[in-house]
């Protein structure tokens, strides 16, 4: 019971939530993350990638494939290669980044955890719509490796 307490408070020592000021509205650990993500250069890695969502795409997670920054590969758990339209939704860091970008711009409620040394994301969610059900957007991400 005690690991599971002491995992909670670590998780929310590095859980980014809401914004920043009036003036600022993204807040410190999030522009801290991001400018390590951007600092560190990694243009090939792969990842894991649950979506939660109400999207057009199968869920279930993907082993997703990124070269130059872009996604040029993912497969689902099973090995099933994801198909061109869905492959076209699958987002990189950068692409993660800029979404979590728009939605601070919007004020909406962003909660995050990104890694360290390199910021990577572990885990995003966004509420579209404050009350309202199914609007979220929540990544989960695991198994992040630079390439090459």
């Amino acid at each position: 019971m005690l690991n599971y307490i002491l995992a909670f408070v670590i998780l929310l020592s590095v859980a980014g939530c809401g914004g920043g000021t009036a003036d600022d509205p993204l807040p410190g650990d999030y522009i801290a993350a991001k400018a390590s993500w951007q600092a560190s250069h990694i243009s090939d890695y792969r990842f894991t990638l649950d979506q939660a969502c109400l999207c057009p795409s199968r869920g279930g997670a993907r082993v997703v494939m990124v070269r130059d920054g872009q996604v040029v590969s993912a497969v689902y758990s099973d090995g099933t290669p994801v198909d061109a339209a869905d492959l076209a939704r699958i987002p990189s860091m950068s692409d993660i980044y800029a979404t979590v970008d728009a939605a601070y711009a919007r004020g909406l409620q962003v909660r995050f955890v990104a890694g360290s040394p390199h910021g990577e994301f572990r885990e995003v969610y966004i509420d579209y719509i404050k009350g309202a059900a199914d609007d979220e957007l929540r990544y989960t991400i695991s198994g992040f490796a630079i390439e090459g």
